[in-house]
């Protein structure tokens, strides 16, 4: 019936009553505030981590492999906990057993975040996420651990923590406690079925929890409903700690299964709270610690939280719980402070000129395949476009060189009509990808053939970069020095051209498409920032992972906006994510929007 706290108290216990409820009192806030936000920050890391590095373009290969990583760690930790214990001992050799000791617990935890990765992954991909069918599942789940006296296992940081003591420091708990020196096939079968049994079951509840309250506490706003679960789980938290003395009067004279019930419903109640500090925490990370660099975020979230995890607070003074209190509010100072800082904007004047002299350049690392960095129309913009005799390809939202068979059938080549903006596929009349028709003859590209003398004003058949149509030019001609950027038109065959036309042709008051995107998209926060930019944009809608890797989703909203989000899906993502191409299905023109709000489903 109590809530374990950081262990100040242990060895600081004063000579009256009143010292000691202060350190009692400052014990639990270290908990609260130190302790659990240093847990939750290493969980959320080696978790984002594990996806960003295992297999990340094979989410179910990436989730079979945690699953082995979890059952083979817990086996091996279980039966070599004795053989541990033995080996490294502070009366042994106190350097030899820190280091042994610190290893173990990373090692340790990396395995219980890959096991519970592992059934989370599984149950994104092969259940529900309607808010009626979790509700179900989770309620079984916990009738179900309350009937095995199984519910304790629920329970997490800030209202239960494990400590590190010398005397068990090796030991590997399991539901029927069975120890590896006593059978080892029985100890294996009781590490089983507390892992794949009592762990699913435990995962069943937090997964369920979460994902209530992603449904039910503001699901329009992230970063309200982040705020709102941290201060809920504090508030429920505190009240579940001042409640442990009248708890324990009421325990001591309920007996049978009335005492049994009213345990289980105050450790629910305090797990209700638990659940939401850990989603509060967890959510305001990804959204204010270097949204724009998840890696490097949560490689310091990591390494920072790691060695929280590994201090030991039994031996803390007031002085060391006063400095580390300090440290870690200083820290959450400078992250948060860091986010909100504002750059001051370059001189116009300067920034205008330069502007005015920038030209387009070849950038791999910015732009798509066949694609150049070309100066916008504003004073820092700068698009990603079709590279000269390339065009836009809508179906296949890609640039490929005109007068070539690209997305086309064998035997066809992409061409642009002069009265068209759309490039199509037509077929070829010389049946051969390096040969197109040129004044009734089928000449050869990047060649003198069918053309005159260059004394004469001939050259070398080319695409003409301005028109898009077959020409003989000068071979000492530059491709770029034809190119003109219109300040309002679109080249023909760009990328904005294409994006313009077909908003123009499709007109309406409102847009509804379907979208799947393809890539390393999952495990990158890709629906939460998804959810974000379509807010921002006034986009309705709903998005959900799916069970072959990729993201899909229907928005509903303005043309331009929708096109503006197209763009998002097709070319920018999440932080961390890899776009490979974005499917686009079912258009259709509505007179009013079928959705209120854009919601992330399960």
């Amino acid at each position: 019936m109590r809530g374990s706290t950081a262990g100040l108290t242990d060895s600081l216990k004063g000579r009256s009553h009143t010292h000691y409820a202060l350190l009692s009192v400052l014990d639990t806030v270290f908990s609260a505030l130190v302790v659990a936000p240093a847990v939750v920050g290493y969980w959320r890391s080696t978790w984002a981590l594990t996806t960003f590095y295992l297999y990340p373009q094979y989410p179910l290969k990436s989730a079979v492999i945690s699953l082995g990583i979890g059952i083979g760690g817990h086996l091996v930790f279980g039966i070599s906990q004795h053989t541990l214990a033995r080996q490294f001992h502070p009366d042994k050799h106190r350097i030899l057993y820190y280091a042994a000791s610190r290893l173990y617990t990373a090692c340790y935890a990396f395995t219980c975040v890959n096991s519970w990765r592992a059934a989370w992954e599984f149950l994104d991909r092969y259940t529900e996420g309607e808010s009626t069918t979790v509700l179900a599942t989770t309620f079984v789940s916990v009738i179900v651990l309350a009937a095995m006296r199984g519910l304790r296992n629920v329970s997490a940081a800030p209202f239960s923590i494990a400590m590190d003591y010398v005397h068990g420091y090796f030991e590997v708990p399991t539901m029927f406690k069975t120890t590896s020196s006593d059978k080892t096939s029985l100890y294996i079968l009781d590490c089983l079925f507390s892992v794949f049994v009592i762990g699913t079951l435990v995962v069943f509840v937090w997964r369920g929890a979460w994902i209530l309250l992603d449904l039910f506490i503001y699901p329009q706003d992230f970063k309200w409903s982040s705020w709102i679960s941290l201060i809920l789980g504090y508030t429920i938290v505190a009240m579940a700690f001042s409640m442990q003395p009248a708890m324990r009067w009421l325990c001591d004279r309920c007996v049978g299964v009335t005492r049994v019930i009213v345990a289980d419903a105050f450790l629910l109640f305090s797990v209700i709270g638990t659940i939401n500090v850990w989603r509060g925490i967890w959510n305001l990370l990804d959204i204010y610690f270097l949204p724009d660099h998840p890696e490097i975020s949560c490689w310091i979230t990591h390494c920072v939280s790691l060695r929280s995890k590994q201090k030991e607070p039994r031996q803390h003074t007031v002085q060391t719980t006063v400095i580390m209190y300090s440290v870690y509010v200083l820290f959450a100072l400078v992250v948060t402070t860091t986010t909100q800082l504002v750059y001051p904007e370059e001189d116009p004047v300067t920034s205008r000129q330069n502007k005015d002299d920038r030209k387009p350049f070849y950038a791999p690392g910015m732009c798509p395949e066949n694609q150049l960095y070309y100066p916008g129309d504003q004073v820092k913009d700068w698009v990603c476009d079709c590279a000269p005799s390339f065009v836009y390809y809508p179906p296949k939202d890609k640039c490929y060189h005109v007068y070539k068979q690209g997305p086309c059938n064998p035997n066809e080549y992409l061409i642009l009509k002069k009265s068209d903006i759309i490039p199509k596929c037509v077929q070829n009349p010389c049946a051969n990808d390096t040969m197109v028709l040129f004044n009734g003859k089928c000449q050869k590209l990047h060649t003198a053939n069918g053309c005159p003398p260059l004394h004469l004003g001939g050259g070398t058949l080319e695409v003409n970069a301005t028109s898009l149509q077959l020409e003989c030019v000068p071979s000492n001609a530059a491709e770029l020095s034809i190119i003109v950027v219109p300040n309002a038109n679109c080249a023909p065959g760009s990328k904005r051209s294409a994006t313009v036309a077909m908003g123009a042709q499709d007109a309406g008051p409102v847009v509804s498409v379907e979208f799947e995107v393809f890539g390393q998209v999952q495990g990158v926060y890709f629906t939460k920032y998804c959810r974000d930019m379509s807010e921002q944009l006034e986009i309705g809608g709903w998005i959900k992972n799916s069970k072959k890797g990729t993201i899909v989703g229907k928005m509903q909203g303005n043309r331009q906006n929708i096109e503006q989000m197209i763009v998002w899906l097709s070319k920018t993502g999440s932080p961390g994510s890899k776009i490979d191409h974005c499917e686009l299905t079912n258009w259709e023109n509505l007179a009013r929007p079928e959705f209120r709000g854009f919601s992330i489903r399960f």
